[in-house]
């Protein structure tokens, strides 16, 4: 945390900025990066079947819940700081094409980097995460 004292007008202003510390991922965004991921998952987006639904979070996640015929198929916790996409419901790292351009993004805009899998995955309470980079054969 980065503070300034600023004189204006004859007034002393206290000025503190919080630099490259968290963002703030807006639920409208997050539900995109959800369909993205979604899409590069093997569903064709859109689809009339499947809906998004913010689930809670906990302040370091920002989680978006897909559901096709009223079923949970992925839970998308996406970390706040890095970017990183996690369902935490079935321990997978998202690494699709949209996942990694989505974490390159919001790397850049907090200046924080990756967390190590290792960690990621306790943080979700995971022992290990696999990777998920696009839906194996055999339907849905």
């Amino acid at each position: 945390m980065q503070t300034q004292v600023v004189l204006a007008f004859n007034y002393l202003i206290i000025v503190t900025a919080v630099w490259g510390t968290t963002g703030i991922i807006p639920t409208s965004v997050a539900v995109k990066e959800a369909e993205k991921i979604a899409s590069d998952m093997g569903y064709k987006m859109p689809d009339k079947s499947v809906f998004f639904d913010q689930a809670p979070g906990d302040g370091r996640f920002i989680t978006i819940d897909m559901y096709r015929h009223e079923h949970i198929i992925y839970r998308f916790a996406i970390n706040q700081d890095t970017g990183q996409i996690v369902d935490p419901t079935r321990c997978l790292l998202f690494d699709t094409t949209s996942a990694q351009a989505f974490e390159r993004y919001q790397q850049r805009l907090t200046g924080h980097p990756p967390f190590a899998v290792r960690e990621l995955a306790r943080s979700v309470g995971c022992d290990v995460l696999r990777l998920a980079s696009r839906r194996r054969a055999g339907g849905r």
